[in-house]
């Protein structure tokens, strides 16, 4: 008979033991969230931080190991509590698209995001409007680079975001700036 030394024990859904089991991973998940949104409150890459290049070097070296477990603990996290993953992902986009998965990553986890649109706070979804509008952009499809980030202004200015609003503004610029140029060249 095969050995089970170094083997996790089996457990049917409906046993005690499996209750516990998941009841403890709960436990865990909500602890890593914890951590999580704790690393990202320092992300140097959010609008109101002033962060060196230096700084903003040592947080990606510091988070860049734990890509892995961030992923998990954010796929999880979007499924139970959209909100409060939502500022993560905004949080932590940068993250992914310099030491992550690159663009493409960033893109996903925001569209990911927007997928939760009805359950996310107005300035949640603003953010996450205007960061794909980046990424959008940055993939060079203007159009919908355009649409994120018009919505994402708008958003803000109903909220009264006038600081956010702002922020948003020179990559929707650069946009229709681009669009008129590509006007401008057929």
């Amino acid at each position: 008979t095969p050995s089970t030394a170094g083997r996790l024990p089996e457990c049917s859904a409906a046993s005690p033991d499996a209750e516990s089991v998941a009841a403890e991973l709960e436990t865990l998940r909500r602890r890593q969230l914890q951590l999580l949104e704790r690393i990202a409150e320092r992300s140097p890459f959010f609008i109101a931080a002033k962060f060196s290049a230096q700084e903003q070097l040592v947080w990606l070296d510091e988070v860049e190991p734990m890509l892995p477990d961030i992923r998990e603990v954010l796929a999880w996290a979007l499924a139970r509590d959209p909100a409060r993953a939502g500022l993560l992902v905004c949080r932590l986009s940068t993250g992914f698209l310099l030491r992550g998965g690159g663009g493409h990553e960033a893109r996903t986890w925001l569209e990911r995001l927007l997928q939760e649109r009805p359950a996310l706070p107005d300035e949640v979804l603003a953010e996450a409007l205007a960061r794909l509008g980046d990424s959008r952009l940055h993939a060079h499809d203007l159009e919908a680079a355009a649409a994120f980030r018009r919505e994402g202004i708008d958003l803000y200015r109903r909220l009264g975001n006038r600081m956010m609003a702002a922020w948003a503004l020179p990559t929707a610029s650069c946009v229709v700036s681009s669009d008129v140029l590509t006007l401008g060249s057929s």
